[in-house]
């Protein structure tokens, strides 16, 4: 079968790599549109190519005559109020559910959102969620209003310093969540003690390049087979063999990514904190407990003291613990070999990571992996 997919942009998103991984399954043959001219590009790539499906992402300015007869699905259409006979969206009220619990872990008076900065369907839709899950909480939640045109940094500083503290902040995206943190250290508040901030997309260039590092509610499950793009090809896969196909569909998000901006360990001591940030982003580097001492500019008696205490668990073990962490995510990866995970979670061997594994869950990591990652059909 051929399919012609047609991206709002010229940056691979990760919904065209669901799709060309799906097509590379099925045996597709994919071709890709994308670009500001891709509404001429597609048009003549439908008359010259006649393919037997389209599936169209929602930046794309879409014109259906171009398309009669031919079997599309709409890809996240719905984040932008746009109508369409088949499509499958990002579940951003989903998200904000998501975000909300993990903010309402950390026992907050209240929560807050802050929009877009244009006025955007999606972001109503993540406040909606947040709303509705602060209120089951008995939470009030303030929002900040984008609708204003003066929304400035002095307004958005205004309203963060009159939150009631400690508050939980849901930002529609990373980038506004990194102006909620930036605008925080200047009106010195304290993150997370003051304000925990979550943002959207889960973009490492800007959650890892703030301090403190920004947890986020990724857009990309782990599990491909669960995405949004990877949806939108098996409902046009059943479309183009004739079958019946839902409507409207919604993808949620998987998980939360959880950085300083909103973990529990945050609230520590300095040095537990600077131990456990440096574990975070190295335990998979191959650190011991010396380097992690060395980082907390304490007597390893006192650092052990100190995380038994607080974590009931030792350094080497909170080590491993982020290391098999590390091993679940790429188990969700059906094409990577279980050789290949030893030197990208720390372990010196196989083994080793294979003994810690089963110590850890109960189970073999190949065992883990059929109960946890679905087979890609």
């Amino acid at each position: 079968m051929s399919v012609l997919m047609i991206c709002g942009n010229n940056v691979k998103s990760g919904v065209t790599a669901a799709v060309e991984r799906f097509a590379l399954l099925h045996r597709w043959h994919l071709r890709t549109a994308s670009g500001g001219d891709c509404d001429l590009n597609a048009g003549d790539d439908v008359r010259r190519w006649k393919p037997d499906g389209v599936i169209a992402e929602a930046g794309y300015a879409f014109a259906p005559a171009r398309f009669r007869a031919l079997p599309v699905v709409r890809v996240n259409t719905a984040q932008n109020g746009i109508s369409a006979r088949h499509s499958v969206n990002f579940d951003d009220a989903a998200c904000g559910r998501l975000a909300a619990e993990e903010l309402l872990r950390l026992g907050p008076v209240a929560g807050a959102f802050v929009g877009s900065l244009n006025v955007a369907v999606w972001s109503e839709r993540r406040m909606d969620g947040f709303r509705l899950a602060l209120d089951a909480a008995g939470k009030d939640c303030l929002v900040y209003s984008q609708k204003d045109k003066a929304d400035t940094n002095a307004a958005l500083a205004r309203f963060l310093r009159e939150l009631p503290k400690p508050c939980g902040v849901f930002a529609a995206h990373d980038i506004r969540a990194r102006q909620v943190a930036e605008l925080c250290r200047k009106l010195k508040l304290r993150i997370p003690e003051d304000v925990a901030v979550i943002g959207v997309d889960n973009d490492e260039n800007v959650c890892e390049a703030v301090s403190p590092t920004l947890s986020s509610v990724p857009d990309t499950p782990l599990d491909i087979t669960a995405s949004v793009g990877w949806k939108a090809a098996e409902t046009l896969e059943e479309m183009m063999r004739g079958n019946t196909a839902t409507g409207t569909v919604f993808v949620p998000p998987d998980r939360v990514v959880q950085r300083m901006s909103t973990a529990p360990y945050a609230v520590l001591s300095a040095p537990l904190k600077k131990a456990m940030e440096f574990i975070r982003l190295n335990a998979c580097s191959g650190i011991g407990v010396r380097d992690v001492v060395k980082v907390s500019k304490v007597s390893i008696q006192l650092l052990y003291l100190r995380f038994y205490e607080k974590l009931d668990r030792t350094v080497l073990e909170e080590i491993h613990r982020v290391r098999i962490e590390k091993a679940k995510e790429l188990l969700f990866d059906r094409r990577r070999r279980l050789s290949d995970l030893p030197a990208r979670t720390g372990f010196g061997s196989l083994t080793a990571l294979q003994k810690a594994f089963k110590r850890t869950t109960g189970v073999s990591m190949r065992n883990w992996r059929k109960a946890n990652v679905p087979v890609a059909r």
